[in-house]
């Protein structure tokens, strides 16, 4: 189901807000820290781009490097796909895979828990929160999640997409 949140002054909408700015800021930091840990320049990564999972915040595992010739081995390894991965059996490689790991991330519990809804069992479908056009909350539930605030209103697909863009 689709919702939307315009009260800017409302409770939800600011909790909302922070949540998905604080995620923003994560990818951003972690990003820098990447750029400044590792030499090479990528232009693709392996992991989620984050609200793909059960972290909401981009997770890296290994990386499409734009000079793959320059590209430590011992740091390395080319994966079937042709990307790199942290080669495990070296230490610097397990350093590598560590550092990628121990980034900061957020949970999807967080949005739940905001809009005071219960958790869900079996098969479910993660929220997804993103800030639209004009500052407008916008979110994806599970078609069991009922969000009673008052602020939080249901909307078509076609208006979702359109304050997406």
């Amino acid at each position: 189901m689709y919702y939307k949140i315009e009260n800017k002054e409302s409770g939800v909408y600011k909790k909302l807000y922070e949540i998905r700015k604080d995620e923003l800021r994560i990818n951003d930091e972690n990003e820098q820290a990447i750029k400044e840990k590792i030499p090479y320049d990528w232009n693709e990564f392996l992991g989620n781009n984050g609200q793909q999972g059960f972290i909401r915040t981009r997770t890296f595992h290994g990386f499409v490097f734009l000079n793959p010739d320059e590209v430590d081995l011992k740091v390395w390894k080319k994966d079937t796909n042709g990307a790199f991965i942290p080669n495990r059996r070296t230490k610097a490689g397990r350093e590598i895979s560590s550092f990628l790991n121990g980034l900061p991330n957020r949970g999807f519990f967080r949005v739940e828990d905001s809009l005071g809804l219960s958790r869900l069992y079996g098969k479910i479908t993660l929220p997804y929160l993103e800030i639209g056009k004009d500052s407008v909350i916008l979110l994806y539930l599970d078609n069991r999640h009922r969000p009673e605030d008052p602020n939080v209103i249901e909307i078509t697909r076609a208006e979702f997409e359109q304050l997406n863009k």
